[in-house]
């Protein structure tokens, strides 16, 4: 069964970025084989509230991978920015442990932004640079498999092989 990635940030600054990440883990011979990737984006036209399909989402999620840059985002009724409010939902349950998060280095941002920085914080992040992002979650996503030992397929190592 494949495990479940949530991608989250602030959809227009990394649009390009989340559609990459995606393509490439879905493409990926060896990824996409344990994981598939949630972004907000494919959602179809149902008629449900954002909120609810973006929280039922990150509830079903065993990995959250959280891109921070610069712009917080809209902030919704509670408060917070849809990407922060995510973070919170996810951070909350029995997967936390397998969150991700990516920090845009050598930027300005606002008082938000830098609010939400230390939250995040209370996880082991990696900074980034738009150059590097694939390479930094490629490494972050094979400790996932290493640690979690779900990359090599258990029947792997009971098959005979013949010379």
């Amino acid at each position: 069964m494949k495990k479940k990635i949530f991608l989250s940030s602030n959809q227009l600054e990394f649009e390009k970025e989340r559609r990459e990440i995606k393509n490439f883990i879905e493409n990926d011979p060896m990824y996409n084989n344990y994981f598939e990737v949630f972004i907000f984006e494919d959602t179809p036209a149902n008629g449900t509230f954002p909120q609810k399909v973006y929280l039922d989402k990150v509830r079903e999620s065993d990995v959250y991978i959280g891109l921070i840059g610069e712009n917080y985002g809209n902030i919704n009724e509670n408060g917070i920015s849809a990407t922060e409010q995510e973070f919170d939902e996810f951070t909350k349950g029995k997967n936390k442990a397998n969150t991700l998060m990516f920090i845009l280095e050598d930027i300005k941002r606002d008082k938000n932004t830098d609010k939400f920085i230390e939250k995040a914080r209370n996880f082991t992040y990696s900074k980034f640079t738009r150059r590097n992002l694939e390479d930094k979650i490629k490494k972050s996503l094979y400790n996932y498999t290493t640690k979690h030992k779900i990359l090599i397929h258990p029947e792997f190592d009971q098959r005979i092989v013949f010379d």
